[in-house]
């Protein structure tokens, strides 16, 4: 009876033994090997970074800056704004646009443009204005007759600076659809790039963040 026993006793210690050593091998087994769920769950993920550059198809940045005084430096401002621009948020749209000025400098600078083209070609063609208009002609007058290019250059020049004067602005104004980010006239300079770069992030992070 007793032999029974111990042999029972001897075949429950072989399958208890037997079944601790297969749970230590599932736990090292799965210690070596973490449920793949896991990565193809994060996997899965949109990362921000995907996202925002899918908003920034829907961005259009647009510089109004003064072209007209100065057209060289701001024209050559906005593009290399444009090109760093384009370059570090692919897919942003930016477009350049002339400010305009008060409607009554402008007005004033188009009969300056209009007056000028006229006395240059009264003193090209020798016309007798005096006769024209009934007056005595002036020393000046009688001075460009004489020296005709001399008068020419300097009614030009001085007339076009009048103009440029009147047409400045000097405005370089920065929105992000139609929202400012940038403006000269309140600032007083233009924004260094790295400036710009972070306006512009800070932007569309909120962008992102509110969506």
């Amino acid at each position: 009876m007793s032999g029974v026993v111990f042999c029972v006793l001897s075949i429950f210690a072989v399958l208890s033994l037997r079944d601790l050593r297969y749970s230590d091998a599932n736990l090292k087994q799965e210690n070596m090997h973490p449920d793949e769920d896991e990565p193809k769950r994060a996997s899965g993920k949109m990362a921000p970074q995907t996202i925002t550059f899918l908003y920034w198809y829907t961005y259009i940045i647009l510089f109004v800056f003064l072209f007209i005084c100065d057209i060289d430096r701001y024209k050559q401002a906005f593009e290399d704004y444009a090109r760093l621009i384009q370059s570090q948020f692919p897919g942003v749209v930016v477009k350049g646009e002339t400010y305009p000025p008060p409607p009554y400098k402008a007005t004033v600078a188009e009969v300056i443009r209009a007056l000028k083209i006229v006395l240059i070609l009264c003193i090209l063609f020798e016309v007798d204005l005096a006769f024209l208009l009934n007056i005595s002609i002036p020393p000046i007058y009688v001075w460009a007759m004489q020296n005709k290019v001399s008068a020419c250059l300097m009614l030009f020049f001085m007339s076009t600076a009048i103009e440029n004067y009147l047409l400045s602005t000097g405005a370089f104004e920065i929105f992000m659809n139609d929202i400012p980010l940038w403006s000269k006239l309140d600032v007083g300079r233009i924004p260094q790039i790295t400036e710009l770069f972070g306006i512009i992030n800070a932007h569309l992070n909120l962008s992102y963040t509110l969506s």
